[in-house]
């Protein structure tokens, strides 16, 4: 019983770590991060349709980050506790999937993958203007969910909660906006005011 109370601290721990982390970068909307989120999701849903609008605006994004920066840090700390508690077992504390859910699983990602790595999708776009540390992340990301899959279905499930904080850390390099550094000597623009990484603000006043 130590062993899966000691596991579900390890995912609690990561689980937070990761969910605070993305928390607090939308909640802030560090570089327009919240914006770009908004954004990307809808490019990344618009297949044939160029006038859907969002399910969840700016002002919503932030919201729901804010809840997320608040209990992330919470669930980690519950998580160190009962790993002090656990008695170090091996136990995993989930069980392996059954193979219908990795199956749909599967296609799901690579539906997934497809819709954000078509040649309009998003993170094409990302890939053209990102220099090296935003192009590493991108590739973490879009290999979090083979990977934990895979680790799944070996029965390694003790090893699929560092995916979500892999995943967690790529979209906080991703979301906020690159830095452009001001050649002219003028103001720097304000984070969200410039089509950044092929995402655009088109009718961003109308997505809040």
């Amino acid at each position: 019983m130590g062993g899966v109370v000691g596991q579900g601290g390890l995912f609690s721990v990561l689980w937070g770590l990761g969910a605070g982390l993305l928390g607090a970068v939308l909640a802030t909307d560090f570089r327009g991060s919240a914006e770009r989120f908004v954004m990307i999701s809808e490019r990344t849903m618009m297949v044939g349709s160029r006038n859907r609008r969002p399910v969840m605006g700016t002002r919503g994004v932030r919201l729901l980050g804010g809840v997320f920066a608040l209990a992330g840090p919470v669930v980690s700390v519950v998580g160190l506790v009962e790993l002090a508690r656990s008695d170090g077992a091996q136990t995993s504390f989930t069980v392996q999937p059954p193979l219908p859910f990795l199956l749909f699983a599967a296609v799901a990602g690579i539906v997934g993958e497809w819709l954000l790595w078509r040649p309009d999708g998003p993170l094409r776009d990302e890939w053209a203007a990102g220099g090296s540390v935003r192009r590493t992340a991108l590739v973490a990301l879009s290999a979090t969910a083979p990977l934990m899959l895979g680790t799944m279905a070996l029965g390694w499930t003790a090893a699929a909660p560092a995916g979500l904080l892999v995943a967690a850390v790529a979209m906080a390099v991703i979301l906020p906006e690159p830095y452009e550094p001001i050649d002219d000597g003028g103001p720097p623009a304000r984070p969200g005011s410039q089509q950044v990484s092929g995402v655009g603000v088109r009718g961003a006043e109308g997505r809040r």
